[in-house]
């Protein structure tokens, strides 16, 4: 059974989310998420996040996505291919609920964006 996490809004327009699921089940996302994106495409980040509360995704994608957040350049993987194993898991169930892949995809490519023109 999966307990149902908690959400909580950062307030800061960077688009970010990461979820913690070793403690209590919580989902972090930001308004800079909210104002970027559409619903659709909020809920589906929103359910990727779920996907790796589901399955309870490691501590090394949690390391990894707080060094990411704290540093949107530091674009580096210790664990690649155990990390991007992770992300598809997570990223199908936005695609199984949603019965689409379009606003995780699209959802992806505007937080991409967003940090290649903020970068420049």
């Amino acid at each position: 059974a999966l307990n149902v996490p908690r959400l909580f809004s950062i307030d800061t327009a960077e688009p970010r989310a990461f979820s913690l699921s070793h403690i209590k089940p919580s989902i972090y996302f930001t308004v800079g998420l909210t104002e970027l994106l559409t619903k659709k495409e909020v809920e589906a980040v929103l359910l990727h996040e779920l996907g790796h509360i589901k399955q309870r995704s490691s501590l090394m994608t949690f390391t990894n996505s707080v060094i990411r957040f704290i540093s949107p350049i530091a674009n580096f993987n210790l664990f690649h291919n155990e990390l991007d194993q992770e992300e598809k898991n997570a990223d199908a169930i936005a695609y199984a609920v949603q019965k689409t892949d379009k606003y995780i995809i699209s959802a992806k490519e505007k937080i991409s964006v967003y940090y290649q023109e903020k970068n420049r």
